[in-house]
C-alpha cells in the first residue's frame, strides 16, 4: 500500500502512462484516511474547526494535480480513446467532483446544504465509476 502511495506522488505529473484499479483506489483510501486524521486531530486535540478547514484545504490543493494525473492515467489504462477522456474531463461533473474535497463540505445536516452535498457526493461516486472498469477495456 505504501509503495502505491509513494508511486502516486512520484508520478504526479505523468499524464501518459497507465494506472491500475488498485493504485487508484488505494490512493483514495489513504487520502480519505489523511483527511479524517486531519479532522480528528485538529478538532479533538486543538478544538478548532478553522484549523481543520485550513489544513484540509491545504491538503486538497496539494493533491489536486496528482489526483487529476491519476484519474487520467486510470482512464487511459481502461482503453478509452483520447476524445472520450477529454469529454469526461471537460464535463461539469469534473469541476464539481474532482476538485471538491472535505474542506468545502458543509456540516449543516438540515435544509438545502444537506441536499446539495448529497447530490455532489452522488456526482463524485458516479464520476469515479469510470475507474472501476478493467484494464484495456474494449
Amino acid at each position: 500500500m505504501l509503495r502505491r502511495y509513494l508511486r502516486y506522488w512520484r508520478e504526479a505529473f505523468d499524464f501518459h502512462s497507465g494506472a491500475y484499479r488498485l493504485d487508484f483506489w488505494w490512493v483514495h483510501i489513504v487520502n480519505t484516511f489523511i483527511f479524517a486524521s486531519i479532522l480528528f486531530v485538529s478538532i479533538i486535540f486543538f478544538n478548532s474547526w478553522s484549523l481543520a478547514t485550513k489544513l484540509s484545504g491545504t491538503f486538497s490543493i496539494l493533491i489536486t494535480i496528482p489526483n487529476l494525473s491519476l484519474f487520467i492515467r486510470r482512464l487511459r489504462d481502461t482503453g478509452f480513446p483520447v476524445q472520450t477522456i477529454m469529454f469526461v474531463l471537460m464535463s461539469p461533473v469534473t469541476f464539481r467532483s474532482e476538485f471538491w474535497h472535505f474542506s468545502q463540505f458543509s456540516f449543516s445536516y438540515f435544509g438545502t446544504n444537506c441536499i446539495f452535498n448529497i447530490l455532489r457526493l452522488a456526482d463524485l461516486l458516479g464520476f469515479k465509476a469510470f475507474c472501476l472498469l478493467d484494464t484495456d477495456f474494449k
